[in-house]
């Protein structure tokens, strides 16, 4: 008499992190297993995904799809190996590969990462400031690197610089140094203007302190976003 039919995966959930446009990401994976199984027992990948019973190879019609055959209705717990393939820098992804088998309850691997956009390669430069001082400092122009847009971070000289994070877009409130809606890249890294083009006048500064100015080129946005730093400029 069989048993009820099962599926077993192990762990659920796989993490392929941070994945440039038009490369694959670090391979993962999971093991999976069945008892009391009429029937093959079928992994299948969705789009942007391959799956492989061998590491490192991913060819062929078995990428999409995998089928293990049970022997006295059992599937010996069997390695799965995964990796998923950036084709458009789309952000956050969470992905379902199913492991199913006649009769028994679909078990679910999601894999979830990031597809970013392809990093700018030039940074800006030539910062140049105009007005300073009153509480304020006016970057009055800089010549763009290769990037789509830009971020531009103040911080206190003094402050050590913490570079954005690729996969994280930061969407300046103002261009305000003090106010508190505006994100951090770090502590004290303070982002104050996200777009194209100089000039902009940063305010809320103190004529005590001296501060630099940091401009990343960015691609993408959002959870597709790719950072390149440029030097600093500091009044």
């Amino acid at each position: 008499t069989l048993t009820a039919p099962v599926v077993s995966v192990t762990p659920s959930a796989i993490a392929f992190g941070n994945v440039t446009n038009g490369t694959n990401s670090t391979e993962q994976s999971y093991s999976v297993s069945g008892t009391g199984l009429s029937a093959n027992l079928v992994i299948t990948a969705p789009a942007g995904i391959e799956v492989s019973l061998t590491s490192g190879s991913y060819t062929g019609s078995t990428a999409n799809s995998i089928s293990l055959t049970p022997v006295s209705n059992v599937v010996s717990s069997t390695t799965i190996y995964a990796r998923y393939t950036a084709s458009s820098a789309s952000g956050s992804f969470s992905l379902s590969i199913t492991n199913a088998s006649t009769g028994a309850t679909t078990q679910n691997v999601t894999a979830t990462g990031k597809a970013l956009a392809v990093a700018p390669s030039t940074s800006a430069s030539n910062i140049s400031f105009g007005t300073i001082g009153a509480g304020k400092v006016v970057l009055s122009s800089w010549t763009n690197g290769n990037g789509s847009s830009r971020i531009v971070v103040a911080r206190l000289t003094a402050t050590t610089r913490v570079a954005p994070t690729d996969g994280f877009g930061y969407t300046a409130n103002s261009l305000v140094f003090t106010d508190g809606s505006n994100p951090t890249t770090g502590t004290g890294n303070k982002v104050v203007y996200n777009g194209g083009n100089s000039p902009i006048t940063i305010t809320g500064l103190s004529a005590l302190n001296g501060y630099s100015f940091d401009i990343y080129e960015q691609n993408g946005s959002g959870t597709s976003s790719a950072y390149y730093y440029t030097s600093s400029a500091t009044a």
